[in-house]
């Protein structure tokens, strides 16, 4: 099979001639791209990054409250087991009221994050959205990091081989030399991968004799930050 890598010119964002190279089987190693996670994030409005946060943690918290609840009561009934019974109601009782205390507080920061005027001051405001901003963006970048949409894409370039002659996907730099790695996809005939600088991590678009097939990530963000709110009224 014929490997197909592009060049972009300097100052161009046109796609450069295709370049044929002879194929070869020696084993190059090949280092895998770093992504910028922060540079999707920031392609989205204030509102959506704040939403998409708000209602990922909002989710976490409430996971980590129940277990610490249940927690707290099956140790306070073990170590209640040799009190009377007035002292453990009183011990489960307590442990229930401060949980409450601490939820009612967190999920006043999580509705204030969710609505759109960000006026609200809390006490260390900067700090709580430094760290929610480093988690969501760590959460984020797991994500692309198994890089699925690549997956994706290509079992659909497969669907497409069946109709076109020829399937081209053209990727951002960082994508490009993620999905070289996979042996899958150089095994694959008439499936043309090419590298486009204009494109951002997570974005990619298909040639096809029909015409094109575009996927973008920033939307998908958006979409995704809006399917996790309607979840969360909905629940």
């Amino acid at each position: 099979m014929t490997t197909v890598k592009t060049y972009n010119v300097p100052n161009s964002q046109l796609m450069s001639e295709q370049v044929l190279e002879p194929h070869t089987d020696i084993d190059v190693p090949k280092e895998r791209p770093e992504l910028d996670i922060k540079s999707q994030l920031l392609e989205m409005s204030a509102r959506e990054r704040e939403s998409l946060i708000a209602e990922i943690f909002a989710d976490d918290l409430a996971n980590i409250v129940d277990k610490e609840s249940q927690k707290g009561f099956k140790e306070g009934f073990a170590a209640g087991q040799e009190k009377s019974l007035e002292t453990l109601e009183a011990e489960v009782k307590e442990q229930q009221s401060n949980f409450t205390d601490m939820t009612n507080k967190f999920t006043t920061l999580f509705d204030g994050l969710s609505k759109s005027d960000f006026t609200i001051v809390l006490e260390s405001e900067a700090e709580i959205h430094e760290m929610l901003t480093t988690a969501i963006f760590k959460l984020l970048a797991e994500r692309l990091q198994c890089a699925k949409y690549l997956e994706q894409a290509v079992e659909y370039a497969k669907r497409e081989l069946i109709q076109d002659s020829v399937v081209a996907l053209h990727l951002s730099p960082q994508d490009y030399k993620l999905l070289e790695l996979s042996s899958n996809v150089n095994q694959l005939d008439d499936f043309v991968l090419k590298q486009d600088n204009s494109l951002s991590i997570g974005n990619y678009r298909f040639e096809l004799a029909k015409g094109r097939v575009e996927s973008n990530f920033s939307e998908k963000l958006a979409l995704w930050t809006k399917q996790l709110t309607d979840l969360h009224r909905e629940g």
